[in-house]
């Protein structure tokens, strides 16, 4: 017996979805030895966030920048750069939290309508990945856009 897939869009799947903070806000003076990691394209090159390797910012800084933690399960996008890079943060990522940069994005979902890992795998198929196909984005918030 054959599965019927459903088609939804974004919207109808996403519990938040923000920006990572004003470009002022992390900036090379923020970074401490340890803290909450920030997150940068380098750890969005598989379906899964590569966790290591981080830049931090204390905790208190973190806060100022709330809307743009993200945790587990959470979906990440680049919006400016190297558009396509997308990655989820899996439950035994080596951090409970981190801060997203200003190049990037958060998809929240809504846990009962869709899966983040399979999100990920979404965003990760060929058809994103071909720069013909992908000239057709200006950006990854474009990108999010135009996917049903």
């Amino acid at each position: 017996m054959a599965v019927e897939w459903q088609t939804v869009r974004i919207e109808d799947i996403a519990e938040k979805v923000a920006m990572g903070p004003f470009g002022s806000n992390i900036k090379v003076e923020t970074f401490v030895a340890t803290g909450v990691p920030v997150i940068s394209g380098t750890h969005l090159r598989n379906v899964r966030l590569e966790d290591g390797n981080f830049n931090f910012v204390t905790a208190e800084h973190a806060e100022r920048m709330k809307n743009s933690n993200v945790f587990r399960g959470d979906v990440i996008f680049t919006h400016a750069g190297n558009i396509g890079q997308v990655a989820y943060i899996p439950p035994d990522s080596q951090y409970e939290r981190y801060v997203i940069s200003q190049r990037q994005f958060y998809l929240r979902c809504d846990l009962s309508k869709a899966d983040p890992a399979f999100v990920s795998y979404f965003f990760h198929r060929d058809a994103l990945h071909n720069p013909a196909d992908r000239r057709q984005y200006d950006s990854g918030r474009g990108m999010l856009k135009g996917v049903t």
